[in-house]
C-alpha cells in the first residue's frame, strides 16, 4: 500500500530538489479526516508515559488542547536510527498551523518529541540514491559493499531462467541510476582485482530493485571512511543525499550536543555542559572521515553570528573526535538554506560549492569579518572626498593599487596646512621613506638633515618610538596632531610580537608612547588592504574606545586574473624552464625564502637558472643583495622600475615589501612564485601584487606554514590562557623577587592584541596554501589547479635542485669558516654597519658565532647554527651543567628587566628571559635520566618504564597542556614512544640515532641510539658555566669530600635512577631542615632504599655538610 502524502506536501519537498525515492521513504502526511490529526501527532510527539490524564486514565482537556494547533495537519518524517540500527522513532513534524511560542516571540516551524533528548536525523534512501552517492565515492570497498548489497537484492527476485542472467551493458542502461550502477561496477572490474560482475536478468528487474529501500546504506557510511554532510533540519539532508553526498541533520543548530554530557563551571561561575557530541552521531566517528557542514547563510546579523557559532563548536569537537572537517559557504542571496538554494540554482551550483568548501581552518580565518561597516564602495581608485569625517578613528580598507595611500595624502594636506602636524607609522623602513615622500613630511632617516625637522610631520617605523632612536621621540612633544597608521595589521604585529628588532629591545617604553599617541591625537587613520577587527579593537582600546567610522571598498583590481596553481614546487619548475625556453620570455621570480641552506631560497633558483641558460640576464634582489655594496642589486628599491629592465629574470624575496611597487608593463611575461609558508598569508598575498601587471601567476605554496608562534594556539583565548599560566609559573619560581618589583596590568590591551595577532598568524599557517588561495580568489583571481609532473620527471628535476642547494651551501659554510674571525672591535663596528660585502657578512656572522658559542666557528658548527643548535644546547645547559644557576639566573634576569621597564612588564617578552619552568618540565619528563644513557641502545620495548611514566602523567590533561605551552611540542599517545621521546630529546640537543633493526615479523624492532647533536658540547657548556658564574653574585656552593664518593657509588651499584645531576640532588636533601622529610624524599626517588638506610644517609650528609660550611 502507498505511502499517505497529501500533494501539497509531496510538491514541498520536490520544491526542495529531493528525488522521488527519498519522497517515498520518508515523507508522510498526517491525516485530517475524519478527526483531525491532533491524535496522531499526540501520539507521535507527546511523552505518554507522563502526560498528564483524568481520572479515566484519558489524556486531560488541558493536554490535549496543547496541540490543538495539529488538528490541521502536517507532514512527519523519519530515518535510520544510526546507533541501534533499524529505524527511529524520533521523527520531525512540520504542521499546517505551528504554535506561537510567547517567550521566543516566534512560531514554532518544526515539532520534535518531547520529555526526550534530541536526535540527528539519518534520511532513508532507496539503492538508485545509493547508486548516485557510490558513484561519487572514490573508495573502492564502499562501492563494492553497495553492489553486494544491490546482487543480494537481485537475487531475491524470481529467476524465470538462471541461463538467461546477463551482465549489465551500456545497451541496458535505461536511466541515470542504471548508467550509475554500470559505471561503478565496470570501474571495479577493470581494476582487477577478483570483483564479479553485477549480474541481473533485464534491467526491469534493476529498475525494480532500484527504488527499494538500501536498508544497509547507513550501516555501510558508519563503515566506511566516506565523507558525510551534517545540516540542520531533515529536508536539507534529503536534498543534499538527492545531488550523490550521505548527509545526515541535527533537529536544531545546538541540538548535537550530548544531553547526558559532564556539567562544569565557568570562569563566571556559571554551571555549563561540556559540548560533546550525542551519542547519535558518535557512529560515524568511529572511523575517521570527512564531515562537511552545510548549516544556513542568515541575512540577519544576530542570527548569523549564532549560526556560525554553533558551526564553528560542531567543528572543533567533530575534529576532536579524529574528523576532518570543512564547511560549504555560500552567498545568502542565492537562498537561506541550503535546499532553497539548490532549488534556486541547481545541482551544478551545489558541485560547485561542494568543491569550493573550505577547511575548518581556513572558514574560521576568512569568516572573521569586519563587525561594522559604515561605508561600502567599489571604486577602482579613492579620493580624499570619499574617506572625509570628523570620527576619531578611521578606517580604510581598500584592495592593493586602489590608491588609498594618495587619497590620505590628499586628505590630510588640510591639516598641514592649517598648521596640523602628520605623525606616521609604520613597519618598514622603505616603506616610511616612500611614504613621506608621497606626504611631503620628513622621515627618522633625514630627520637631522632636513630644514623643517618635522614641522610638517614625521614618518617613522614603530621601531624609532622611543627616546633612543634616532629621532629621540617624545610622545609629550605631540599634541593636536592627526596619527597615520599605514599598513596598520602589519605594523601591529610588527610591534606586539617581532624579536630581534629594535622594537623588541624597547618594547615597553613603545607601547607607552604608542598608547599616549592614540589619546592625544586628533584623528586616527588606520589604512590596510586586510583592516579587520583586530587593528580597530587594538587602536580603539588605546584611545578609550572614541568614535570610528570604518569605509570598505569592495572593488577588486585583480578580477579576472588568472592564477595556476601547483601541487608541488617540481611541478612549479618544470613549467618555469618550459618558459625560460621561449627566447622572448622576461620571468619575474617571488620567492619567500632566500638563505642558501633553503631548497627552494632564491640562491638556489638563482644559481640553478643561472647553471641552464647561462646567456639570461638574472638578478637577485634580497636582504643580502640590496644592502651588498659590490651586488648590482645594492641600493635598488628606489630605482627598481628603471632596473630591472635591464633583466630576464628578476627574483624577488620580501625584502620588496609594501610601500614598494613594480610598475613596469609588457616586460615580464609570467610570475613564476614559490612559497614555502615563511611569511603570513596576507604578507604572501601582497608580496605576489608587487608587480602591478596584469600577467598570469604560477605559484607554489606549501600546504602548512613554518613559524607557529607561543604554543600554536589557534583561538585569542587559548593564546591568552597559555601567556598567562606561563607567566604566573614563572613567577611563582622568583621567589626572591620583590613582590611588587614587576607588575604586567599597565600593558594589558596589549598582551589582549598581541594573543590575538598569534591566534590569528597561527591559524593563518595551519592552512596556509588554502588561505592563500581564498584570499587571492576573493581579491578576483581566477585559480586553475595544475597537475603534478610525472614521478620519473619530478624526482630527478628536485635531485637536481637539491644538488645546486647543496654545491652553494657548502660555498657558503666553507667562507664562514675559513674567513678571519673578527676582534671584538671589529665586531663591533661590523654589527654598526648597514651595507656589508659577501666577506664582511661572513666576517660578522663567524665572530657573532664564536662570541655565543665560545669555540671556533668551523664548517660543521655554522651548519649546526642554521639547524636550530643553539636554543637546544641553551636549554640543555641550564638542565644539566647550568641546573645549580638556573634559578639564581633567572631572578638576575627578571631583576634586570623590571628595572629596564620600570616595573611595568610586557609578559610576552618578560617570559622569554625565563628557563627554570622549562627545566622543571624537562625533569618531570625524565629526560635527565634518558640523557643519562647516552650511547646506549633503545627500542620501544627497553624504554617501557619512560613511557608508562610519560602515560601517567599526561592523563592529566593539564599536564599535556604545560609541556606543550613550555617546550612547544604535543605528547600524542597516537605515536610510538620513540617518537615521542625523539621529539622532547630535539628541544634539548640530543637525537635517536638510528643504529639497526633486529627481530623478525612481529618481533621486528628498530634500535635506536641516544647521541648529542654536537661533539662541542662539553667545551660550550665549559665556556658558558665560567660566563653565569662570572654574571651571577656570589653564591654559597657545597664541595662534597671525597669520603662521599662511596655514597654515590653506592647508589650507582644498586642501579638506583636519578632525576639529575647527583651532586644536586644529595644537596637538595641534605639542605633540609626537617631530617624526616629528607628522608620521605630521599625514599620517593628511591623507593628500595630502607628508612634506616636513607636515614643513615641523610645525616652522614648533614655532618659532610656541616663540615665543608
Amino acid at each position: 500500500m502507498a505511502n499517505f502524502i497529501y500533494p501539497h506536501h509531496r510538491n514541498e519537498w520536490k520544491g526542495s530538489k529531493i528525488s522521488e525515492e527519498i519522497i517515498e521513504l520518508n515523507l508522510r502526511s498526517l491525516k485530517v479526516e475524519p478527526y483531525g490529526a491532533r491524535d496522531e501527532a499526540i501520539e507521535l510527539l507527546a511523552d505518554l508515559d507522563n502526560i498528564k490524564r483524568d481520572n479515566t486514565g484519558r489524556i486531560s482537556r488541558s493536554e490535549l488542547n496543547k496541540y490543538s494547533f495539529l488538528n490541521d495537519g502536517g507532514w512527519r518524517a523519519r530515518g535510520a536510527d544510526l546507533q541501534n540500527g533499524g529505524y527511529s522513532d524520533f521523527i520531525t513534524l512540520k504542521p499546517e498551523n505551528p504554535r506561537w511560542d510567547s517567550q521566543k516571540q516566534k512560531h514554532i516551524k518544526y515539532e520534535h518529541p518531547r520529555g526526550r533528548a534530541t536526535e540527528i536525523f539519518a534520511p532513508l534512501v532507496s539503492f538508485a540514491d545509493s547508486a548516485k552517492i557510490v558513484a561519487k565515492s572514490k573508495n573502492d570497498e564502499f562501492q563494492k559493499d553497495f553492489l553486494k548489497r544491490l546482487q543480494d537484492e537481485i537475487d531475491k527476485e524470481e529467476i524465470k531462467d538462471s541461463n538467461s542472467l546477463l551482465a549489465i551493458t551500456r545497451e541496458n542502461c535505461k536511466n541515470g541510476a542504471i548508467e550509475e550502477v554500470y559505471q561503478t561496477s565496470q570501474k571495479l572490474r577493470n581494476k582487477k582485482d577478483g570483483f564479479e560482475y553485477l549480474k541481473c536478468e533485464d534491467s526491469k528487474t534493476l529498475l525494480n530493485v532500484l527504488i527499494r529501500l538500501d536498508e544497509g546504506f547507513w550501516e555501510s557510511v558508519k563503515t566506511h571512511p566516506v565523507s558525510v554532510g551534517v545540516t540542520e533540519g531533515y529536508k536539507k539532508a534529503a536534498s543534499i543525499l538527492t545531488q550523490g553526498y550521505p548527509c545526515v541533520a541535527v533537529p536544531g543548530i545546538w541540538n548535537w550536543i550530548d544531553q547526558d554530557a559532564e556539567k562544569f563551571i565557568n570562569f563566571k561561575g556559571e554551571e555549563k555542559r561540556r559540548k560533546e557530541l550525542t551519542r547519535h552521531l558518535t557512529p560515524l566517528c568511529k572511523v575517521k572521515r570527512e564531515f562537511f557542514l552545510a548549516f544556513d547563510e542568515d541575512e540577519k546579523a544576530s542570527t548569523r553570528r549564532n549560526v556560525e557559532l554553533a558551526q564553528e563548536v560542531l567543528g572543533k569537537v567533530l575534529s576532536k573526535n579524529g574528523g576532518k572537517v570543512s564547511i560549504l559557504y555560500w552567498k545568502p542571496e542565492d537562498g537561506k538554506g541550503i535546499d532553497d538554494a539548490i532549488a534556486l540554482n541547481g545541482a551544478n551550483w551545489f558541485k560547485k560549492v561542494y568543491e569550493q568548501r573550505l577547511s575548518l581552518s581556513a572558514w574560521l580565518y576568512w569568516n572573521q569579518k569586519l563587525s561594522h561597516v559604515d561605508q561600502r564602495l567599489n571604486k577602482q581608485f579613492l579620493t580624499k572626498d570619499d574617506i572625509d569625517s570628523i570620527a576619531k578613528i578611521l578606517g580604510i580598507k581598500s584592495p592593493k593599487g586602489t590608491g588609498k595611500t594618495e587619497a590620505i595624502g590628499d586628505y590630510v594636506q588640510e591639516y598641514i596646512n592649517a598648521g596640523i602636524p602628520v605623525l606616521l607609522l609604520s613597519h618598514r623602513r622603505q616603506l616610511v621613506e616612500a611614504l613621506s615622500e608621497r606626504f611631503g613630511i620628513d622621515n627618522a632617516y633625514n630627520f637631522r638633515v632636513s630644514d623643517t625637522r618635522g614641522v610638517l610631520g614625521l614618518a617613522l617605523c614603530s621601531d624609532s618610538l622611543h627616546s633612543n632612536s634616532q629621532v629621540n621621540f617624545n610622545p609629550h612633544n605631540w599634541d593636536d596632531f592627526v596619527l597615520i597608521i599605514d599598513e596598520v595589521e602589519q605594523m601591529i604585529p610588527h610591534t606586539l610580537i617581532s624579536t630581534g628588532t629594535d622594537v623588541a629591545n624597547h618594547r615597553t617604553e613603545v607601547l607607552a608612547n604608542l598608547s599616549t599617541l592614540c589619546q592625544n591625537a586628533k584623528q586616527i587613520i588606520l589604512s590596510d588592504a586586510d583592516l579587520s577587527d583586530r587593528g580597530l579593537n587594538y587602536i580603539s582600546s588605546l584611545t578609550g574606545h572614541c568614535q570610528q567610522k570604518v569605509i570598505v571598498n569592495d572593488f577588486q583590481p585583480a578580477k579576472g586574473r588568472k592564477l595556476y596553481n601547483y601541487p608541488s614546487p617540481e611541478a612549479l619548475l618544470h613549467d618555469l624552464l618550459l618558459e625560460l625556453d621561449d627566447p622572448d620570455s622576461k620571468v619575474l621570480i617571488p620567492i619567500d625564502a632566500q638563505r642558501a641552506s633553503s631548497k627552494w631560497g632564491s640562491q638556489t633558483v638563482e644559481t640553478y637558472i643561472k647553471t641552464r641558460y647561462p646567456h639570461l640576464k638574472v638578478l637577485r634582489i634580497d636582504s643580502e643583495t640590496v644592502a651588498n655594496p659590490e651586488h648590482e642589486a645594492f641600493g635598488i628599491a628606489n630605482l627598481i622600475n628603471q632596473a630591472i629592465k635591464d633583466y630576464d629574470v628578476v627574483i624577488y624575496t620580501p625584502v620588496l615589501g609594501t610601500g614598494i611597487s613594480i610598475d613596469v608593463e609588457n616586460h615580464f611575461t609570467a610570475v613564476y612564485s614559490f612559497n614555502q609558508g615563511t611569511q603570513s598569508e596576507n604578507s604572501t598575498r601582497q608580496f605576489l601584487a608587487r608587480l602591478r601587471d596584469d600577467i598570469p601567476r604560477h605559484c607554489y605554496f606549501k600546504p602548512i606554514g613554518v613559524g607557529f608562534m607561543s604554543g600554536g594556539e589557534t583561538e585569542p583565548r587559548a593564546v591568552k590562557r597559555s601567556n598567562k599560566s606561563v607567566t604566573k609559573r614563572n613567577i611563582c619560581n622568583l621567589t626572591k623577587l620583590d613582590n611588587e618589583a614587576l607588575e604586567f596590568d599597565s600593558f594589558g590591551n596589549h598582551v589582549n592584541a598581541y594573543c590575538s595577532y598569534v591566534a590569528n598568524h597561527n591559524l593563518g599557517l595551519s592552512a596556509y596554501r588554502e588561505i592563500v588561495l581564498e584570499g587571492l580568489k576573493r581579491e578576483g583571481y581566477e585559480i586553475i589547479q595544475m597537475q603534478d609532473i610525472e614521478k620519473d620527471d619530478k624526482k630527478p628535476l628536485g635531485k637536481t635542485v637539491t644538488t645546486t642547494r647543496d654545491i652553494n651551501y657548502d660555498k657558503e659554510t666553507s667562507a664562514i669558516a675559513q674567513i678571519e674571525t673578527p676582534s671584538d672591535e671589529e665586531l663591533t663596528k661590523l654589527e654598526s654597519k648597514h651595507e656589508l660585502t659577501d666577506s664582511q657578512r661572513y666576517q660578522l656572522r663567524k665572530g657573532k658565532m664564536e662570541k655565543r658559542y665560545g669555540v671556533e666557528a668551523d664548517k660543521e658548527l655554522v651548519e649546526q647554527d642554521d639547524d636550530g643548535l643553539y636554543p637546544q644546547l641553551s636549554l640543555l645547559f641550564w638542565l644539566t651543567v647550568g641546573r645549580d644557576q638556573v634559578e639564581e639566573a633567572d631572578h638576575q634576569k627578571a631583576k634586570k628587566y623590571a628595572d629596564t621597564t620600570g616595573g611595568k612588564g610586557y609578559s610576552p617578552d618578560f617570559n622569554r628571559t625565563q628557563n627554570q619552568a622549562k627545566v622543571q618540565v624537562l625533569e618531570a619528563l625524565r629526560i635527565p635520566e634518558i640523557i643519562a644513557m647516552e650511547g646506549e641502545e633503545v627500542t620501544n620495548s627497553s624504554i617501557d618504564w619512560w613511557w608508562q611514566h610519560i602515560q601517567d602523567i599526561c592523563e592529566n590533561k593539564n599536564a599535556k597542556t604545560t609541556v606543550k605551552q613550555f617546550l612547544n611540542l604535543t605528547i600524542s599517545d597516537k605515536e610510538t614512544p620513540i617518537r615521542n621521546l625523539g621529539k622532547i630529546l630535539n628541544r634539548v640537543g640530543y637525537e635517536l640515532a638510528f643504529s639497526y633493526q633486529k627481530g623478525k615479523n612481529e618481533g621486528r624492532e628498530r634500535v635506536y641510539t641516544v647521541e648529542r647533536i654536537t661533539d662541542k658540547q662539553d667545551v660550550i657548556f665549559s665556556h658558558w658555566l665560567e660566563k653565569v658564574n662570572d654574571d651571577l653574585k656570589p653564591r654559597n656552593v657545597v664541595n662534597f669530600p671525597k669520603r662521599l664518593t662511596s655514597l654515590i657509588n653506592y647508589i650507582n651499584d644498586d642501579s638506583i635512577p636519578f632525576y639529575g645531576n647527583k651532586d644536586r640532588t644529595l644537596f637538595n636533601l641534605l639542605a633540609k631542615d626537617d631530617v624526616q622529610k629528607s628522608v620521605d624524599d630521599l625514599r620517593a626517588i628511591h623507593p628500595h632504599v630502607t628508612n634506616e638506610l636513607a636515614r643513615s644517609l641523610i645525616n652522614e650528609l648533614i655532618e659532610s655538610y656541616e663540615e665543608v660550611a
